[in-house]
């Protein structure tokens, strides 16, 4: 009955969720992400729980002044909200009454998966939050991730420009903020030329390096429109430090009675690192300062969970996985600390995906993890695709590219763990992959160890079903 419970749960919060914007309260503040900064960590309240302004809110002019076009807007926005309740309305009631329906699968715990590097199931690592349902990297986001059960939550991790660490997938802001609504912040926007995670980038856009965190916390979160993403929630978050993240994981963690463990991703570290050359590693280095001031060690005693300090209570932290597509990073990361480490893989460093490029990471990560294309295609044909180059030289000195159906064993082999990423909700698409559930059901055969998913309940359904089918071969 847990899914179950956890399901009704889940229409509830949506509720929460509209009611909040219907009053003005920001939806943030559910769960309060503030509520457990460290002494000497607490940020200004003015700019962590600014309540945004609501549409409906009166003019500061008496009554009598407040012209028509004030009432067409306050009407206009009171229409949206009432809107957005009952559909969030109607998404709980679907939840609570529908899910009841469907049985509870044997526990995955009594089922081996005979491909994985442990014999355990497939970890499930929730990409950017719960993103197919709530703005990528909000509260929401996080939040509905812990609520569906993920077994890791991801923040991509990116810096502003007077040094703060927020969670942010991108470098650039127009795709998911509404910071071109800011006329306070037109002259902000700029030509970026420069190489990210190994691509050229040529764009004029509004950056993150160019804000503080003041300033950031002024913008609102959207949406991007794809698929069948709702976009109800828009406008309700703001962009959160990785500060206030690790407070609201501990604090879901209390509330659903279990550590819920994060994988943080150092995003575009080179590019970080020249806006901070006189201080070597600055990125790495206040990242791993946080994770200390909130109890995550930097070495973990093995089967030995750490735990917080909070008031009169203890909280259980889970674990923690940090990754990035930055070789380099990785390894100064190992000789930081003795926490996981997770080595991405794109078309762009594509050379690591080789016998010797693998070998190279042995002793250094503990994972591997790969563009879910790479598990289905060769390597060549996701280079094409992604119209990447690479040395043929050089890869053929590594020993030429692994082909894609040994990548598991290859990769295990080494006594290295597999993820791949990213699987977004099946209404979404993706370009010469098997549909959604084929493809994981594949992911689960092939023994890959945890998948980054934008629809936990999607393919929880299908972890669970496929754990069943097991059970059933077992007996």
């Amino acid at each position: 009955m847990a899914r179950k419970a956890t399901f009704a749960m889940l229409g509830h919060f949506l509720v929460m969720l509209a009611v909040a914007s219907m009053t003005g309260i920001q939806a943030a503040t559910i769960p309060e992400a503030s509520a457990m900064v460290p002494t000497g960590h607490q940020t200004n309240k003015a700019t962590t729980t600014t309540t945004p302004t609501p549409l409906d809110t009166p003019s500061h002019q008496p009554a009598a002044v407040v012209d028509e076009k004030d009432n067409d807007v306050q009407a206009s926005a009171k229409k949206r909200d009432t809107h957005r309740a009952t559909i969030a309305s109607q998404v709980a009631d679907y939840w609570a009454h529908h899910t009841t329906k469907l049985p509870d699968i044997v526990p995955p715990s009594h089922a081996h998966w005979p491909n994985t590097f442990n014999g355990n199931r497939t970890l499930l690592f929730a990409h950017r939050g719960a993103r197919a349902f709530m703005p990528a990297h909000s509260v929401g986001a996080y939040y509905l991730a812990a609520m569906l059960q993920a077994d890791y939550i991801e923040p991509d991790l990116v810096l502003t420009k007077d040094g703060h660490v927020v969670c942010h997938h991108d470098l650039f802001l127009s795709e998911d903020t509404d910071v071109a609504e800011h006329p306070e912040f037109a002259n902000r926007r700029r030509q970026l030329v420069d190489v990210l995670e190994g691509q050229e980038v040529f764009r004029e856009d509004w950056y993150i390096e160019d804000f503080t965190l003041d300033e950031l916390k002024t913008l609102r979160l959207r949406q991007v429109p794809i698929g069948a993403r709702p976009l109800y929630f828009d406008d309700d978050f703001s962009i959160i430090t990785f500060e206030e993240f690790l407070n609201l994981v501990q604090e879901a963690s209390v509330t659903f009675g279990r550590p819920i463990s994060i994988v943080p991703e150092l995003k575009h570290v080179p590019h970080h690192s020249k806006l901070h050359h006189k201080q070597p590693h600055f990125f790495e280095d206040r990242v791993l300062s946080i994770l200390t001031d909130y109890g995550y060690p930097l070495t973990p005693k093995p089967g030995l969970r750490a735990t917080r300090d909070v008031g009169n209570s203890t909280i259980e932290l889970g674990d923690v996985l940090l990754q990035s597509f930055e070789k380099n990073t990785i390894q100064y990361l190992r000789h930081r600390t003795a926490l996981p480490l997770l080595y991405l893989i794109e078309s762009t460093n594509i050379e690591s995906l080789t016998p010797k490029g693998l070998d190279e990471m042995v002793g250094v990560a503990t994972h591997i993890g790969v563009d879910q294309r790479l598990l289905f295609m060769t390597a060549d044909q996701v280079v094409k695709n992604d119209n990447a180059t690479y040395d043929a030289e050089h890869v053929h000195k590594l020993g030429d590219f692994i082909p894609h159906t040994h990548i598991p064993k290859e990769v295990h082999r080494r006594h290295l763990r597999l993820a791949a990423y990213a699987v977004s909700d099946s209404r979404e698409g993706s370009t010469g992959l098997p549909h959604v559930p084929a493809r994981v059901t594949k992911m689960f055969q092939m023994g890959v160890d945890a998948i980054f998913s934008e629809n936990l309940a999607e393919t929880t359904r299908l972890r669970d079903a496929y754990a069943a089918s097991l059970t059933t071969h077992a007996h």
